[in-house]
C-alpha cells in the first residue's frame, strides 16, 4: 500500500471518526423534517452522484472516480490520484450545535493519516448553506508534506457536511482547485434512505 493510499484511507477514517455518520447511530433531538434538494445544473460531462446512506448528492467531474466507503463516506479520486476528496455528513446534535468554524477546525486538527498538523487559516464562504473553509498542512507516511482544505457546510439545523480535500504539497492547488470548489457548490442535502 502506498503512502498516498494510506493517507486517503486516513481521510476516510477521519470522516467517520471525527464527523460522525449520517445514518444509524446519530443522536439527535431535532424535529425538523429534511426534504431533498435538487442538484443544480451540472457542467457538461459531470454526472450526479447520490449517497443514500449519508443523505447527500453532488456532481462528479469527468475523469474522477467515486466510491462509498464502509462508513458511508464518499471518497472521490482523480485518475492520476494526485488528490483525494472525502464527503461526509453528520446529523448529531454536537455537529449541529457547535459553531461551524470550530467544528471544521476540529476536523482539520484530527485528520487521519497526518501528523504534525498545522492550521493555516480559515474563512467564511458564500454558499447555499452556511460554509467555512479551513486550510491545514501536515505530514503523511514517509514524511511527505500534505495540504488539506476542508469545507464545513451546514443546512439549517438538519445536517453538517465536511468536504475534505488532500493533496501532496508538491501538487499545485490550482490543478484541481476549481473542480473541488465546484463539487462543493453542487453538494445538496437529502434525507437518509
Amino acid at each position: 500500500m502506498t503512502a498516498r493510499t494510506c493517507t486517503a484511507l486516513g481521510l476516510c477514517a477521519l470522516s467517520l471518526g471525527a464527523c460522525g455518520s449520517g445514518g444509524g447511530e446519530t443522536a439527535t433531538t431535532r424535529s425538523a423534517v429534511e426534504t431533498p434538494q435538487a442538484l443544480p445544473k451540472l457542467p457538461p460531462g459531470w454526472r450526479p452522484v447520490v449517497n443514500q446512506s449519508e443523505g447527500f448528492a453532488f456532481g462528479l467531474p469527468p475523469g474522477w472516480q467515486v466510491r462509498e466507503t464502509s462508513s458511508g463516506t464518499s471518497l472521490l479520486r482523480t485518475l492520476d490520484r494526485r488528490i483525494a476528496v472525502s464527503i461526509s455528513a453528520d446529523r448529531t446534535d454536537q455537529a449541529l450545535n457547535q459553531p461551524l468554524g470550530d467544528y471544521a477546525t476540529g476536523v482539520a486538527k484530527s485528520l487521519g493519516g497526518l501528523s504534525r498538523i498545522n492550521i493555516l487559516g480559515s474563512r467564511g464562504l458564500r454558499d447555499r448553506y452556511s460554509a467555512v473553509e479551513v486550510r491545514a498542512s501536515g505530514f503523511g507516511k514517509g514524511g511527505i508534506k500534505e495540504q488539506a482544505v476542508l469545507v464545513g457546510l451546514r443546512r439549517d439545523h438538519l445536517a453538517t457536511f465536511v468536504v475534505a480535500s488532500l493533496r501532496r504539497a508538491g501538487v499545485p492547488g490550482v490543478l484541481y482547485g476549481a473542480q473541488v470548489t465546484r463539487i462543493v457548490k453542487t453538494l445538496r442535502s437529502r434525507p437518509i434512505e
